[in-house]
């Protein structure tokens, strides 16, 4: 069994597998099925432009051709076929019982950048689910740059952020500086204040260069000096867009320096996490509801995508929206290879102890790099280890 030398000692072993005796066995096609039966999420892309430049940036926002906003008629037409599709078609989803429909504000550039644009399509999700006799649940990753008043408008809309932010003053304002070079670290704590008083749930996700990999411990006390109790995500840079060659490093480095951020945390009651990392009690067969599902990202040339992010490879998308007639032209094929990016189709997760945990890894990143498999082992084992000393 692959990664099994991770697990430790016989005595570790006998002792995890004498607890899942007595768990319940998890029905793998009924896991596929339930994803498959599940409404799709919509995303909208605001903008491809971003009011910062953060020297990394994925997508490139802001740069020469990234500057596009989807105008109100836009927005007005993708919420028109959304939520008539849920009209025609709610019933068949499963997960549509409590009355909520899930949007986010994801992809492209930062959403808050075009305000106007942003307040008006989630005015307008609210009119045609409360037109449906449902509600929507919003949810965002955001540089929180915003100013105070839009910060309002989150805070009385929005049950979930995402907070893109690299930690104290000096790394902040290097890695993500505003658009004019100045930093933006000033405007994102004002805003953090505010934030850290509402009902919103939030988190950080912290983007690690070769500048910032060996003070993660550092980075993990400012966030929780500051803003104790949220988690903070860290996740290794990905050569790709603005980043720069030197930002880079191997991961090798990130798993020890994240290794020993773990044991640091532990000690001190700091929730730390990396995409890899999953509770291991809870089993996919997909890394995420984007494939799984998959959800609608329509994007501001009108495809239809289940990744949120640019530039991603064409098999994430699997048709087109046509703007006139306000109407998506889905291509059933296209889906069924979507969800076919999950465990059960990765040859090289056949006999790995956590293939039902980490599921494969984000089928993204496998197309763009090469999946950290030492780094997930590690931590989902060391996630066996704390739930077998706590009882769980």
């Amino acid at each position: 069994m692959k990664g099994a030398d991770i697990l430790g000692d016989g005595e570790f072993m006998s002792e995890l597998i004498g607890s899942l005796r007595f768990r319940e066995l998890v029905d793998i096609q009924s896991e596929l099925d339930r994803l498959h039966s599940s409404l799709p999420e919509l995303s909208i892309p605001i903008t491809d432009d971003c009011n910062l430049r953060c020297r990394y940036c994925y997508a490139s926002a802001g740069d020469d051709g990234h500057t596009s906003t989807f105008t109100k008629e836009m927005v007005d037409a993708i919420l028109d076929a959304y939520f008539g599709f849920i009209k025609e078609h709610g019933k068949e989803y499963a997960d549509n019982g409590e009355g909520i429909v899930a949007v986010t504000m994801a992809g492209g550039g930062e959403p808050t950048s075009r305000p106007e644009v942003f307040r008006y399509a989630v005015e307008r999700c609210k009119e045609y689910a409360a037109s449906l006799g449902l509600r929507c649940e919003f949810s965002m990753p955001t540089n929180l740059t915003c100013g105070k008043e839009l910060m309002k408008f989150i805070i009385d809309n929005f049950s979930h952020i995402s907070v893109s932010m690299d930690g104290p003053k000096d790394i902040q304002d290097s890695q993500r500086p505003c658009r004019d070079g100045s930093g933006s670290f000033d405007k994102v704590i004002r805003n953090l204040r505010m934030l850290s008083e509402s009902d919103v749930r939030f988190g950080f996700r912290v983007t690690v260069t070769r500048g910032s990999v060996d003070r993660m411990k550092e980075i993990a006390d400012f966030f929780n000096d500051n803003f104790p109790g949220h988690s903070i995500s860290f996740e290794k840079v990905h050569l790709m867009g603005r980043t720069l060659s030197e930002d880079d490093y191997p991961d090798e480095l990130f798993n020890r320096r994240f290794g020993e951020l773990l044991e640091y945390a532990k000690k001190k009651g700091i929730r730390v996490r990396n995409a890899s990392m999953r509770r291991p009690d809870e089993i996919r067969v997909s890394f995420c509801r984007s494939v799984g599902v998959p959800n609608w990202t329509v994007t501001l040339d009108g495809s239809i995508a289940s990744c949120t992010r640019d530039n991603m490879p064409d098999i994430f998308t699997f048709g087109r929206f046509d703007f006139e007639n306000r109407r998506f032209d889905i291509d059933e094929e296209k889906i069924r290879k979507i969800r076919e990016l999950n465990v059960l189709h990765y040859p090289e997760c056949t006999d790995c102890f956590c293939k039902y945990i980490c599921a494969g890894d984000c089928p993204d990143i496998r197309f763009i790099s090469k999946p950290n498999c030492d780094l997930t082992r590690r931590l989902i084992a060391n996630e066996l280890k704390n739930m077998l000393e706590q009882g769980d």
